[in-house]
């Protein structure tokens, strides 16, 4: 069969098949943009967030230091360390040290809890003096594996935790209950007047719940 082939309608063909690839690009050019933009808005965020566990890494360590030094060449008790002091003038006291060997945990304790101060360090919640009668509750930042409390999730009831004061004098407590509640229930920070123990206290940063670890004086 014999066909006429009319030049004028395959250049019309073109330019219709031209203009739709354009406008097929055209989504996937913004979305590409867009993705972009997500990308560099997600990095900066990661990057501000590890310079800020950086710096807070500092002080803690700083603080972690001086206490091991004036604990092996001080004559006198107890360790001297310095307040906290930010900024806005705000200052904590250092209570003591925390150690968990399990999970290759080792902080200083502040003595005063706001946000500003749990980015450096744990924080006395509520309670008495440091390893005094009492529930002597902790409360830190969970990281999520940028550490302070990011693995108290890997700690199981029978797990050790030691607390040394600024003596030196250091007592361990065995976790004998590990579970999770809302922001709401702050049952945990109940007090006793006959027994040593221990509160540790952080998010879940998956539920918005709060776990919580209860540790009894190991006698």
């Amino acid at each position: 069969m014999n066909q006429i082939i009319f030049p004028e309608k395959i250049e019309d063909n073109l330019i219709n098949y031209k203009n739709e690839i354009k406008k097929i690009k055209k989504p996937y050019k913004f979305l590409f943009a867009f993705s972009i933009l997500v990308a560099i808005v997600f990095f900066s965020y990661y990057a501000f967030l590890y310079f800020k566990i950086y710096q807070k890494d500092k002080i803690y360590q700083k603080i972690l230091n001086a206490y091991d030094i004036q604990q092996l060449y001080a004559s006198t008790a107890p360790v001297d360390l310095p307040s906290i002091v930010l900024e806005n003038g705000d200052s904590a006291d250092i209570l003591g040290i925390i150690e968990i060997k399990k999970i290759n945990l080792r902080y200083p304790i502040l003595s005063k809890t706001t946000d500003d101060f749990l980015k450096i360090a744990p924080c006395k919640f509520a309670g008495n003096g440091l390893n005094s009668i009492g529930n002597f509750c902790i409360a830190g930042h969970n990281y999520d594996n940028g550490e302070l409390f990011s693995n108290l999730k890997l700690l199981d009831i029978g797990d050790v935790i030691t607390l040394y004061n600024l003596n030196g004098n250091s007592i361990s407590y065995v976790i004998y209950d590990k579970y999770e509640t809302d922001v709401s229930n702050i049952s945990c920070i109940e007090q006793n007047t006959y027994n040593k123990e221990l509160t540790l206290y952080t998010c879940n940063n998956y539920n918005k719940k709060r776990i919580i670890l209860k540790a009894i004086e190991n006698r």
